[in-house]
């Protein structure tokens, strides 16, 4: 428990690096595409996607290795979809 614990503190002190890295343009930018995306119920794709998520929010990744990950991934889908 005690080494849990450590791991969880080291986890929020990483995160909190990237308290502030977005601003009101970023944010402006997203809800300017958010209404456009939909993901009607979890499925193999999706469970990928969250456990990137899951990390990004818990600050075992960064946000560039986030979206390498995440492009990396799409571009995969895209070719497995044949588009």
């Amino acid at each position: 428990v005690k080494e849990q614990l450590s791991e969880l503190r080291a986890s929020k002190a990483e995160a909190e690096k990237y308290r502030y890295t977005i601003d009101t343009e970023d944010i402006a930018a997203w809800k300017q595409v958010a209404g456009n995306i939909v993901v009607p119920e979890e499925n193999y794709f999706t469970a990928d996607l969250k456990k990137l998520v899951e990390r990004l929010s818990t600050g075992n990744l960064t946000v560039e290795a986030f979206t390498q990950e995440a492009n990396r991934y799409f571009e995969m889908v895209y070719q497995e979809r044949g588009e």
